[in-house]
């Protein structure tokens, strides 16, 4: 697990153009934890890489396995969502929910008749 993980959290760093003192004040995970799990391919620990996966806008599961989750889009969403405030947070959630009320799914997920 070990190397995927900090490879993968070095490429969607790279990838958003962010920094590992970023990664640090934005998970609150030591600056030095992440340079020594990077150095000495450790693993984190269970808490340390939920707060990296969040601050990243990833899951656990894309840090450990390197599959995708997420679609780009939705990374997308995440990491504007995370960059907002907190009254910017809850007027994201308001359009969204305005939004979802406009256009529902189906049980299948397909875009409903209504909604088409």
């Amino acid at each position: 697990m070990t190397s995927i993980f900090w490879d993968n959290v070095l490429n969607l760093l790279n990838k958003q153009e962010k920094s590992q003192k970023w990664l640090a004040d934005v998970s609150k995970v030591g600056k030095t934890a992440i340079n020594s799990g990077i150095t000495r391919k450790s693993s984190p620990s269970a808490d340390n890489a939920f707060r990296i996966a969040k601050s990243l806008g990833t899951s656990i599961e894309y840090l450990v396995t390197g599959k995708d989750v997420i679609s780009d889009g939705d990374r997308e969403i995440l990491n504007a969502y995370n960059n907002l405030n907190g009254e910017g947070k809850r007027a994201a959630i308001g359009a969204v929910k305005g939004l979802e009320a406009a256009f529902p799914l189906d049980r299948a997920g397909a875009l409903s008749k209504a909604g088409a």
